[in-house]
């Protein structure tokens, strides 16, 4: 059996509640396969960046201002998302136990079951990689679902969201984009459209152009079931419950979920204030399959202190006190020449080569270009926290 959640008038910080309970389940011996769909209320709106994004893309002040709530995802990486009515998801916590799986497959895996969905009411799909389902329509693609895999901890213990972007976006998620979320220009380089909600067109319209009359839950509730029967490894039955245990835990701890403490938890400007006013910051976006953005603290040309982040996928998974993979390559390249591509990319492949890590759709190489890049990319640390907070 599955066990489905339904969270009413849900807020982001109960999706990173729910992860972490689904651990606490799973340490404990107590986890059972679930499902958790998240229904957007109007009001208050909900706005996350992705897991391993850089906290300082978020103007968390302006958001709440504008009556949303602030999250950064707890398991998955993508870039930022804005919820409400009109944008639905819902999450799959399974254990993989014996079987070989990967952030690629998973995502595939999910990727082609949603694909079959769609086509099942008479629009064309495709999966596109890691993240994207789009709809096609005179040979253009308009992304409508998208995905995000995740294993947490190290453990067998695996998840997958699927979001559907179902109608019309409200004024207020252009809005807030617009005033609370610094996307790097680079993000768009290789698409058509050059804002967040420019590639994204609602499913529902198109199915009504196609004649077909279909309801948001009921277009959900397709998609959990194809996606129960391609993951698990056997069909199995979705009964709805509302376990006390695990509701009393996300209703304690969401508010730690929707904290700056949380959203900051990796982010260029909590790096800068460790360091002088006048002590050199690097910092520069590269965008290959997915955004990587380094941020570099710099002695002359070696490398003292780096983060990395961007909209990527990655395992080994942080947790609510380690920061996991990206922490590793922060690591890494502490000490390094950052003029000395040849040694960076030597420290990045030690990195990349663990049999623990997995980074779909980024190599070595765009790492280092993205460190490099920051490198010649330099201001004070005074001027970076002026410009920033």
């Amino acid at each position: 059996m599955v066990r489905k959640l339904v969270i009413d008038e849900p807020t982001i910080g109960n999706w990173a509640a729910l992860d972490e309970a689904m651990v606490e389940e799973y340490y404990d011996g107590a986890f059972e396969p679930t499902v958790a769909v998240l229904d957007w209320p109007e009001e208050p709106g909900s706005i996350s960046i992705g897991a391993h994004e850089d906290g300082d893309m978020m103007k968390t002040d302006v958001a709440r201002d504008m009556d949303f709530h602030v999250s950064r995802r707890y398991g998955y990486g993508g870039s930022v998302g804005v919820y409400g009515p009109t944008i639905a998801l819902f999450t799959l916590w399974f254990d993989a136990g014996d079987r070989e799986i990967s952030l690629d497959l998973l995502s595939r895996t999910s990727g082609e079951a949603i694909v079959e969905g769609v086509e099942s009411y008479g629009v064309d799909a495709v999966y596109d990689h890691i993240g994207d389902v789009k709809y096609v329509v005179d040979d253009k693609q308009f992304k409508a679902v998208a995905n995000a895999p995740v294993q947490f901890h190290g453990t067998d213990l695996w998840a997958i969201t699927v979001s559907v972007i179902w109608g019309e976006l409200q004024e207020e998620v252009g809005d807030v984009l617009d005033a609370a979320v610094r996307v790097p220009p680079e993000k768009f380089e290789d698409k058509d459209e050059k804002t967040v909600t420019g590639r994204m067109k609602p499913l529902s319209k198109q199915f009504d152009q196609f004649g077909e009359e279909v309801s948001k839950t009921e277009f959900l509730d397709e998609l959990i079931e194809r996606n129960v029967d391609a993951i698990l490894d056997e069909p199995a039955a979705i009964k709805e419950v509302s376990p006390e245990s695990v509701l009393e835990y996300v209703e304690a701890t969401t508010p730690f979920y929707e904290s700056d403490t949380w959203v900051n938890r990796r982010a260029t400007s909590r790096m800068c204030r460790k360091q002088p006013a006048d002590a050199t910051v690097g910092v520069a976006a590269y965008k290959s399959r997915k955004l990587i953005k380094a941020s570099l603290i710099l002695e002359d040309d070696t490398i003292e202190d780096a983060l990395i982040t961007g909209d990527f996928f990655v395992r080994p998974h942080p947790t609510v006190t380690n920061n996991g993979a990206p922490q590793l390559l922060d690591d890494t390249i502490r000490g390094v020449d950052v003029s000395d591509r040849d040694a960076l990319l030597e420290a990045v492949s030690a990195v990349f080569d663990r049999p623990d890590f997995e980074i779909p759709e980024v190599s070595p190489e765009d790492i280092v270009t993205a460190i490099v890049h920051a490198g010649e990319n330099t201001m004070s640390v005074d001027e970076y926290l002026r410009e920033h907070v």
